[in-house]
Parts: structure tokens; sequence; C-alpha cells
């Protein structure tokens, strides 16, 4: 990798640097920066630290360049990206099933406004939620979008994945969904999702980017509810057992500091 840019006097040079994957990190092996006659290695930490600066100024101005960015090559810039995806994946994706089934109540609501809405009973022209990215990505996992047909890991950087969190979870992410009213339409209603302001198709819906019928709605939707968090969120049998079992033993086995205030009391007894 090479670069090179000037500050003022200062002379800042880009020195040759990899990446590798061991164990599921990502290490810096050789990436040298140098100032003047000062010499130091930059570790991860800082590698991350750098790609957040450039990332994030680029984002807000996008038709500038950042400096933050110069220190990395193209190739590293894709890395870290797949990184970042990495990370995502398994803390509020597809990488484990508790991730996406907390997303259950946010699709219960939808389903119970429209249904509202469906039967007669009215509800108001607009429900509108402002989140973190960590609730729109787990939603967007429990419904489906962008899963790949084999699991993401660091062995393996696939340029052609669909698990983009850069594209579907960037800023001003949105998802939206859309109840419309067709009464000339062999199917009266019909539901529309649109995420990032582009339509984009359900499994299990004939129509995919146009959306569903609400009879297929009604289809795709049965297969998360109803929704029991407590459920979803308690520990099995087994593992309460376990879990009682080292409570108990930290209760039965006497702390340091108790052990040490009944030394004392017996030698102030002692004494006295």
């Amino acid at each position: 990798m090479s670069g090179e840019w000037r500050v003022g006097s200062g002379e800042w040079r880009v020195m040759s640097g990899e990446w590798r994957v061991m164990s599921g990190e990502w290490r810096v092996v050789s990436k040298e920066w140098r100032v003047a006659s000062n010499e130091w290695r930059v570790m991860s930490d800082e590698v991350n630290l750098l790609y957040n600066g450039c990332r994030y100024y680029q984002a807000w101005s996008p038709t500038l360049p950042s400096a933050w960015c110069v220190a990395f090559t193209h190739h590293d810039l894709k890395v870290l990206e797949y990184n970042q995806d990495l990370k995502d994946y398994y803390e509020v994706g597809y990488g484990h099933n508790i991730n996406y089934q907390m997303a259950c109540p946010l699709i219960q609501d939808a389903f119970q406004h429209f249904r509202s809405v469906v039967e007669g009973e009215g509800g108001p022209k607009g429900v509108f939620y402002f989140t973190h990215s960590v609730a729109l990505l787990t939603m967007m996992t429990r419904l489906g979008l962008y899963q790949d047909r084999h699991p993401l890991t660091h062995l393996n950087l696939d340029p052609t994945r669909q698990w983009r969190t850069s594209l579907h979870g960037s800023f001003a992410a949105n998802v939206a969904f859309t109840l419309s009213h067709c009464p000339q339409h062999q199917h009266k209603w019909w539901v529309s999702l649109v995420e990032g302001e582009r339509g984009v198709g359900l499994e299990g819906c004939e129509g995919q980017e146009r959306g569903c019928t609400w009879d297929e709605w009604v289809q795709v939707v049965s297969r998360f509810l109803p929704c029991n968090l407590t459920h979803i969120c308690a520990l099995n049998q087994q593992q309460q057992q376990q879990q009682q079992q080292q409570d108990n033993h930290h209760q039965q086995k006497p702390a340091p500091i108790s052990v040490l205030w009944g030394m004392l009391k017996w030698l102030v007894t002692l004494f006295i």
C-alpha cells in the first residue's frame, strides 16, 4: 500500500501494510506511519478509529475527499467493510436466531394496525417510529431480507454477498409498510414493503417488489406470531438449573472480605 501527503512542514508516509484473518479476528500485521523522525505502529483499534473517521466524513461530505481515507487502499476499505458486516451479522443479523426473534413486536405492531383498518375498525393514517440501526437491522433480518445462502465467516470475503450494512444499514436507513385499498381489484387490500425508499419483495408474496395481497401478508406474518418475548428470552430448564447451582455455590463459599472480617473480630476479642 502506498500513499503520501504533506501537512505544513511535516511529511506523512503510509508504508507497506497488509491484513490477515486469524481465528475470526482482523489483525494488522505490518503497517507503519512516519512523521519526520518519529515512528510508531498502528494496531487494530487505531485502524478501526481511522476507518470510522474515513466513512463518517465520507458519508457527511460524499463529494469531498476525506483525509482519513488516504491511509487505506480500495482493498483495505473492502476488508474493513466486511469486518463491520461480520460484526453486525453475528450481533444483530442471521448469526444467531435470538437476534431477529426479538424483532417480533415490530412486525406484530404493523400487523395489528393494518388488521384494524381491514376489519373496519379504523386507525391512524400513519404510525412512525424513530430508532437505532440495530432495531432496523433486526427487523430486516426477521423479514428475511438480505439473507445469503451460506453464513458469513472470516474465511471468505464474498463481494457478491447480500448482507452489506453499508447499503441497507447506512445513515437515514428506513423501512416502511404501506397498506393500500384497491376496491376495483380482485384483491382489495395490498401490503407493500419499502426499504431505503426502494420496494423489496417478501418470501411468500407473488408480487415481489409490488407487495403482497392481504392473504399473503397474513401468511407471512403468521410465521412470527404470536409474539412472546418472555419465551424467546427465557433460559431453558437445563440452563436454569446450571445457573441455580452456580448461585448456590457462590452463596455457600464465604467471600474473602467476610473471612478477613471474621479473623479481625477474633483477633480483637483475643487481645481484649
